[in-house]
């Protein structure tokens, strides 16, 4: 059950990945750093709506979801649901009405298509559906529908990117035309996988536990997205929209690592409740299964701050290269962002989403307090370094929380690890600076040194492979 869940996790995603890579020459191509920079400005937008409609929904489905019946699992998702799209809807008729403020106060928005500001609001309330989608889908193990529609948006974003770009030449236009055709490609998966769970109705009990843990949830992803929102005007006012446009760039690669790491959590995210439920708390199976991940994803960032800049320079004209640097430190935040899985899976089996959710508004806060003025000293990096603050702070703060509620082992030690040759690594790498020749060298040892020293995640790799695919 697991490598199949694994497998329908992962494969979906490498396939996403693989698809958005190969057409990066056709868009890059027609498309400068300016025109994508303009395009994450806009987009903020819409994550800030979406991520605020989202209502906290993750909680309590993975709290609830698992032991009711079917009744009071359609009063639940239903209830999430409705709630979460009609804030979408009073978000997005808000954004067309402060449009011109905007379009004021960043005079780059006046350069955007005249569609971009009903399709950003369009895309928040195409989000409601399909975040509430895989919240249950992880839950209930639908593993083959979270494959078919990641497949099929993915599938029609590209297409209809593409052809809005050289069928059409619509420019800048044709990024907005495929966000809107993906979200759209979404909805209608969270239609199938939601067919079971969704009534026209409301519940007064799922309403109330809602306000009392989502409520807080909905303030943390006010927070959250309004990091980054600021962030992009930072930029855009600071540095400029080309910088901008190099920069989300590199968060490709981190929402390629993300995805991956994401897939795995998926896949395991039954078993961590399960095992975060036990009165051992030893936490053996998602252990097995997250080692091997910290070496891959190690041994990405070591790749990408060698030979990232080749890479990138080949797959986008030589416009974003300057990219690897932020890809390699966005694959050490990875690898934070997932450091204490056990507690993680103890914070939401024992209930502690308030308590959660003040760690996420904590380091978003403070993040957000920074941003602007680390964009204003050190540009692209200080955004970085704004990110690193946000997760240090959050996954610190779980840590503590956890502790209180339960004890679990230790499982970082490859991690740290990880995240230390890859830093390493970046910096003897931009020393050597254009040499080919020394960065592949500098590629093998760090990798070597990498798998020499990680002697438990080989051993993990091993378990995990005899556990998973037995």
């Amino acid at each position: 059950m697991i490598k199949r869940r694994f497998a329908l996790y992962v494969l979906p995603t490498l396939w996403r990945a693989g698809l958005a890579f190969a057409v990066l020459p056709l868009t890059t191509k027609r498309l400068d750093p300016a025109d994508f920079g303009l395009f994450a400005l806009v987009l903020s937008f819409s994550s800030f709506g979406a991520g605020a409609s989202g209502l906290g929904a993750a909680y309590p489905i993975a709290a609830h979801l698992p032991v009711l019946n079917r009744t009071e699992r359609q009063d639940l998702v239903s209830t999430l649901l409705w709630l979460g799209a009609l804030v979408a809807f009073v978000l997005a008729a808000m954004l067309l009405l402060v449009w011109p403020l905007l379009a004021a106060m960043i005079p780059d928005i006046a350069n955007a298509p005249a569609s971009a500001s009903w399709i950003a609001a369009a895309l928040i309330v195409l989000g409601v559906p399909w975040n509430h989608a895989v919240a249950a889908i992880t839950v209930t193990g639908q593993a083959g529908t979270f494959a078919a529609v990641t497949i099929a948006e993915s599938i029609a974003s590209t297409a209809a990117t593409l052809i809005a770009l050289y069928g059409f030449d619509l420019g800048i236009e044709s990024l907005f035309v495929g966000a809107l055709v993906g979200a759209s490609a979404n909805t209608v998966g969270s239609v199938v996988a939601l067919r079971h769970l969704v009534r026209f109705r409301f519940s007064r009990k799922w309403v109330a536990d809602c306000l009392h843990v989502g409520g807080l949830s909905f303030v943390a992803s006010l927070v959250e997205r309004g990091q980054v929102t600021i962030e992009r005007y930072a930029f855009a006012h600071y540095v400029g929209l080309a910088t901008l446009g190099i920069y989300s760039h590199s968060q490709q690669y981190l929402n390629l690592a993300k995805a991956g790491a994401k897939a795995v959590s998926n896949a395991t995210w039954p078993v961590a409740l399960e095992e975060a439920r036990a009165e051992d708390g030893r936490f053996t199976r998602l252990g097995a299964a997250w080692q091997p991940v910290y070496l891959a994803l190690a041994l990405g960032g070591v790749f990408m701050a060698t030979l990232g800049r080749d890479a990138i320079s080949l797959l986008t004209h030589d416009k974003f290269t300057p990219a690897y640097v932020f890809a390699t430190l966005w694959i050490v935040l990875v690898l934070l962002e997932n450091a204490a899985r056990p507690a993680v899976a103890i914070v939401y089996a024992h209930r502690l989403g308030i308590a959660n959710q003040w760690t996420v508004i904590l380091g978003g806060l403070l993040a957000t307090a920074l941003m602007i003025p680390l964009i204003k000293w050190f540009g692209a990096l200080g955004a970085v370094f704004g990110g690193f603050v946000s997760v240090l702070v959050y996954r610190t703060t779980v840590v503590v929380i956890a502790r209180r509620a339960s004890s679990f082992p230790f499982q970082d030690g490859t991690l740290f690890m990880g995240i230390a040759v890859v830093l390493t690594t970046l910096v003897v790498a931009v020393t050597a600076g254009h040499d080919f020749s020394a960065r592949l060298g500098i590629l093998i040892v760090s990798s070597l040194v990498l798998i020499v020293a990680c002697r438990s995640a080989r051993q993990s790799t091993v378990l995990a492979l005899r556990t998973m695919f037995a």
